[in-house]
């Protein structure tokens, strides 16, 4: 009589389905083969941790900011992590009633980042289209931040900032890391 790890562990080994009959000649599942492919943001957590987390400062500022006291905030679970869920009177359509309590949008968490929704006008514009509408500079600063982050280009909902703006950052980290190594040459050799 072969133990059962015994025979589990032949099946892992060989991957014949046939070969893979418990103690009562019974067939059991197959195992199964995991191949892991490059990881991308929808399936990967985190991603969508990360970029949950840097939206989640940008959307509570935008809700301070456009809002003021006439939003609301309920909370949403994305992978068993509770996020910011504000509701508010629609900026784009202008639809919703604050004092009857009707409000239509909101910035909606899911695994990508936030979304802007609204119930009457439909939009569902990620977080960096709805900047680029509402206010382009906080825009800027918003996909600086994130291609800080390596959460940009493609697969992700927000591109990457133009070539001009990531030439410039690197220039400057190449001129600070210069400055750097001069100042501790010149303190090593006790130069002024």
């Amino acid at each position: 009589m072969v133990s059962l790890q015994l025979l589990t562990l032949a099946c892992f080994n060989h991957l014949d389905y046939n070969s893979c009959i418990d103690n009562n000649n019974m067939r059991s599942d197959p195992p199964v083969k995991v191949i892991y492919g490059k990881p991308n943001f929808l399936g990967n957590p985190e991603y969508t941790h990360q970029i949950l987390t840097l939206d989640q400062s940008y959307v509570r500022s935008i809700c301070l900011n456009y809002f003021g006291d006439s939003f609301i905030e309920k909370v949403h679970r994305v992978l068993d992590i509770p996020y910011v869920k504000p509701e508010f009177v629609c900026s784009l359509c202008k639809s919703g009633n604050n004092r009857k309590g009707h409000r239509p949008a909101s910035f909606y968490p899911h695994s990508g980042g936030y979304l802007y929704t609204c119930l009457v006008c439909e939009p569902s514009l990620p977080l960096y289209q709805y900047l680029r509408q509402e206010n382009p500079e906080v825009a800027d600063k918003y996909q600086k931040d994130r291609w800080l982050k390596k959460l940009t280009g493609g697969g992700f909902n927000c591109p990457r900032p133009p070539r001009n703006i990531r030439k410039e950052h690197y220039q400057r980290i190449e001129r600070e890391q210069k400055e750097r190594n001069q100042m501790e040459y010149k303190k090593k050799y006790g130069l002024r």
